[in-house]
């Protein structure tokens, strides 16, 4: 028996905190960032059930979608270019690019969640 899985998750950035001065806190310390991650996973063994099960966790995560600030790069599925925008900021998205132009401009390790290089995208 195989068991089926489909599974998105969200990490969602609290606003930082400014916390007051305080003379036991290290200075490095005054700002607080809360980080959450959001998973819903859904498991089944029939396979007629792929669409409607695949179809409820995609409607989750359009659900949890306005909420989340980003996405780890490693929790990616099918998500392709649109994934990759979510996981990186523009500016390391822009560092990134420049570094695959550089050292793979023909696009030979692709088999990951694959950033393009410029001439590709």
């Amino acid at each position: 028996m195989m068991t089926r899985r489909c599974c998105h998750r969200a990490a969602c950035k609290a606003t930082a905190v400014r916390l007051p001065p305080s003379p036991t806190r290290r200075p490095r310390s005054a700002t607080v960032t809360r980080l959450v991650e959001f998973v819903g996973v859904a498991g089944w063994t029939d396979p007629a059930e792929d669409e409607a099960r695949i179809a409820a966790a995609r409607r989750y995560g359009a659900a949890v979608e306005p909420f989340s600030s980003g996405v780890y790069v490693n929790d990616l599925a099918d998500e392709g270019q649109a994934g990759i925008r979510r996981a990186y900021s523009p500016a390391k998205l822009a560092r990134l690019t420049a570094v695959k132009d550089r050292y793979d401009p023909d696009n030979v390790f692709h088999l990951n969640h694959n950033i393009r290089p410029s001439s590709m995208s």
